[in-house]
């Protein structure tokens, strides 16, 4: 009896050390516990979905920036395409003049 006293006696004194109060009620100390489970367990959940939200914000802007990218890069070719046609007419005119 006295070893279970002793054992109930630390067993409170870690739950008010955990939960930071001082009741002598172990059921209260008990139940102020898992609310504060509860407490982190929702805390948690939270940040999970705010860390969801900033993936799928990071996802969709990672593919706006990958459409520009593709957008920059098509018209980057359109202009080297057209340079090229400029500048192989201009040294066909320039050796026909040449020429002739």
């Amino acid at each position: 009896m006295k070893k279970k006293k002793i054992l109930l006696n630390l067993i409170d004194f870690k739950l008010k050390n955990l939960i930071g109060k001082n009741s002598n009620n172990i059921e209260n100390n008990l139940n102020e516990l898992e609310k504060q489970c509860k407490n982190i367990h929702l805390k948690i959940s939270l940040l999970e979905e705010k860390l969801i939200e900033r993936d799928n914000g990071t996802l969709q802007l990672t593919q706006k920036l990958e459409g520009q990218v593709l957008n920059l890069k098509h018209d980057l070719d359109q202009r080297h395409q057209t340079f090229l046609t400029q500048k192989n007419q201009l040294l066909q005119t320039n050796l026909n003049q040449i020429q002739n």
